[in-house]
Parts: structure tokens; C-alpha cells; sequence
């Protein structure tokens, strides 16, 4: 079953994590549980404590608020970014606006990919034939 384009552009509103994404897609199209689904997405997405963990002195002054937002934002992208930031910047107090800054700008370049994907998909319905 074909998702719809909104349901495509809302997934990528959702979740950002184009793996887990692409994984989940696969799953739901073999209708598979909701469980294995959150777990096979869940494995996949756990490099990002890695992520985390890395980048955790540079923010661990901000408020709970700051590091959610920052982690919602966090992407294998955004760390490579703001990890090399930090490595080049080590005593900086703003470099939570960088990480804030690098994060939407990935997040809205995700959207409007997503949008590009799915209106050049809707013109050529049978592009999955391709393979």
C-alpha cells in the first residue's frame, strides 16, 4: 500500500532520521507490529547516544529545555558539524546557537527534499518500476 504525500511530508515532520524513515516505511509496507517497528527504529537510531555523549560537555550548562531541543535536532550530519565547531572553538560560550543554528537549517533543508521527493514522485507514479 501506497503512502499518501502528505503522510510522507508528515513522517518527515515527525521523525528526523531518514534511516529510521526508510526502515520503518519497509516494516509498515509488510505489516509488520508497531512493537517491531519502534524497536528496529529504535536500534538504529542508537549511534546517536554516541552522538550525545560526545557533545555532552559542550552543553551540559544549558537548561533541560535547551539540551531537548538540541537533541531533537541531533543528526549524524549536525554532529559532524557541531562536533568539529566545538573541537575548533573549545571555550566558547554561544556554541549552543551554532548547534541550535546547524540543527533547523538540516531540519528544513529535510523538508523541503522531502516535498521535492514526493511532488517529483507524484508526477512519475510508476517510478518504482525503475527499481
Amino acid at each position: 500500500a501506497q503512502m499518501h504525500a502528505w503522510q510522507g511530508q508528515l513522517m518527515s515532520l515527525a521523525v528526523f532520521a531518514g534511516s529510521s524513515q526508510f526502515i520503518a516505511v519497509g516494516l509498515i509496507a509488510s505489516h509488520t507490529g508497531f512493537l517491531v517497528i519502534w524497536l528496529a527504529t529504535f536500534i538504529v537510531n542508537l549511534r546517536h547516544m554516541l552522538y550525545a555523549a560526545t557533545l555532552l560537555p559542550h552543553v551540559r550548562h544549558l537548561s533541560k529545555g535547551w539540551r531537548w531541543l538540541l537533541g531533537c535536532l541531533l543528526t549524524d550530519e549536525t554532529f559532524a558539524v557541531v562536533d568539529r565547531y566545538y573541537r575548533e572553538h573549545p571555550n566558547t560560550q554561544l556554541g549552543h546557537w551554532y548547534f541550535l543554528g546547524s540543527g533547523l537549517a538540516m531540519y528544513g533543508n529535510w523538508q523541503c527534499w522531502t516535498l521535492v521527493g514526493l511532488l517529483f514522485g507524484a508526477i512519475f507514479p510508476q517510478l518504482q518500476t525503475l527499481g
